[in-house]
């Protein structure tokens, strides 16, 4: 897809918002306006309005969805209008979303392919096709495709709690930085940053294989409490006990245990338009042990400041600054 259908779909989500808002008519000669510019414009929103009345649809389907805002969560501040970025995400769910939908009590060998997504500072629950539970933590997103002889998923960014549904005739994997990662029926973590995903077994065993296409990779089984992390530049991880605390993510709670700060920053910073930034690199190498939440970043900041006697200000484009006092 080219940059310039990229720029007229997040136009579109927009001007679906602002149309579909209370205070919509002094608007319309401008969304007017817009549409008469260009014939793209007009067929990109009708797409937009189709793609809506579809998802509409899926509410009568095994395919529900649940978001929510933890109640402990700030709700976050946007970079842009909130109406935006909300368009923003129904547009990109709806251009991903289903290409065959299986209704209840349709065959079971019909192919459902789904794209869910959540937003910055959102932990979202989604029930998959088969009764899978999969909560979704903040700006994360996953592909599945689910036919007659297989369940899959794609972990393409974020991190995703998964509650497997047993299917004797069908594993449920997960696929990420080159690893199948896969199960009969358990509670598991897949966390991916970049190129580094991080695996905890809550509940049983979690098989971890390579795929067809990086046969090189080894294979190990993770146990209940623990976790492993690799990436596709790195196949030295190995199985070991889980940090205390780490599986309370869904709650809006993080868990840290001699984790260097740049790390810790690297995690809580997904969760705000607002980041915290070091002045120093080396301050990246503080260790950092407790738990804390990740909004309100204000908060946050104080908190970490505190534990390392360090200053906190902010930045002319608003993030918040550690330095030495």
């Amino acid at each position: 897809m080219s940059a310039p259908n990229r720029a007229v779909q997040a136009q579109a989500a927009d001007w679906y918002a602002r149309m579909h808002a209370e205070d919509a008519a002094p608007d319309q000669a401008a969304f007017d306006a817009w549409l008469a510019a260009d014939p793209a414009h007009g067929a990109e929103y009708e797409k937009l309005e189709r793609g809506l009345a579809l998802s509409g649809g899926l509410a009568a389907t095994d395919v529900y969805r649940h978001t929510h805002d933890l109640e402990q969560f700030a709700r976050p501040k946007w970079a842009t209008a909130p109406r935006m970025a909300l368009a923003a995400s129904l547009v990109f769910a709806i251009l991903l979303t289903v290409v065959f939908v299986s209704q209840r009590g349709a065959a079971p060998d019909k192919l459902v392919m789904l794209a869910e997504t959540s937003r910055l500072g959102e932990i979202r629950a989604v029930k998959l096709p088969d009764g899978t539970a999969v909560t979704l933590d903040t700006d994360s997103r996953i592909e599945t495709r689910f036919d007659k002889t297989s369940r899959r998923v794609r972990l393409l960014q974020g991190r995703a709690r998964f509650d497997v549904k047993p299917d004797p005739a069908r594993l449920f994997i997960v696929e990420a930085a080159g690893r199948d990662i896969s199960v009969d029926g358990t509670r598991f973590d897949v966390q991916r940053v970049n190129n580094r995903v991080r695996v905890q077994s809550l509940d049983g065993l979690v098989s971890v294989r390579p795929s067809r296409a990086t046969p090189q990779y080894a294979s190990f089984t993770v146990p209940a409490g623990q976790q492993v992390i690799f990436s596709d530049r790195d196949d030295t991880g190995r199985p070991v006990k889980a940090t205390a605390g780490s599986e309370r993510w869904v709650e809006g709670m993080l868990f840290y245990q001699g984790a260097p700060l740049s790390t810790v920053l690297a995690e809580t910073n997904r969760y705000s338009a607002r980041h915290i930034v070091l002045a120093d690199p080396a301050l990246g190498d503080l260790k950092v042990t407790g738990a804390f939440r990740p909004l309100p970043v204000e908060e946050l900041a104080k908190e970490l400041a505190a534990a390392f006697g360090l200053k906190v200000t902010k930045t002319s484009s608003g993030d918040l600054l550690l330095s030495r006092a």
